[in-house]
């Protein structure tokens, strides 16, 4: 019966991931607040790593940053690896260390999305030579991270109830 429960909720993971990179596929549909879009996937994979066990929140990982790398049209495999191994650890941490609290999402979901996309910015525009560094990070990539951890909230409640619901 357990094993239902969770092949049931592994499948509404992954629908929600498809509905997610959708969306964020779809022209002007999300508002572009000072000068950037969200990633609707990266707290989506960042919350369902929460809740599920180490090797399960590595396939959504890994899923999650595939997709994400799709949708930005750049470099296949970046995000896929920077997203494998943060939801591993945070799989790791929330299982072993610290307790899911919305608070512990909204750091965690901090600390990742802005490690992830400095070094997205870092690789992709520092390191090929464009100039206005600064004005660049902070007019499109740091409205993208804030932007991308206000969305967190959601993520988190909608992925707790199935975490919590699904399996009984």
């Amino acid at each position: 019966m357990e094993r239902r429960f969770r092949i049931f909720r592994y499948i509404i993971y992954s629908t929600e991931l498809l509905v997610l990179f959708v969306i964020q596929g779809i022209p002007n549909f999300i508002p572009e607040l000072f000068g950037g879009k969200p990633s609707l996937i990266i707290p989506v994979v960042l919350t369902i790593s929460m809740f599920e066990p180490k090797l399960t929140a590595l396939w959504f990982g890994l899923a999650g940053g595939l997709l994400t790398d799709i949708s930005n049209g750049g470099v296949i495999g970046f995000f896929a690896i920077i997203m494998t191994l943060c939801c591993y650890f945070i799989s790791y941490l929330t299982s072993e260390l610290i307790r899911t609290r919305l608070s512990v999402a909204m750091a965690i979901s901090f600390i990742v999305v802005a490690m992830a996309l400095s070094l997205h910015f870092l690789f992709f525009y520092v390191m090929c030579g464009y100039g206005n560094n600064g004005y660049f990070f902070v007019s499109h990539y740091l409205s993208r991270i804030l932007y991308t951890v206000a969305l967190t909230p959601i993520a988190y409640y909608v992925n707790r109830v199935l975490a919590l619901r699904v399996s009984l």
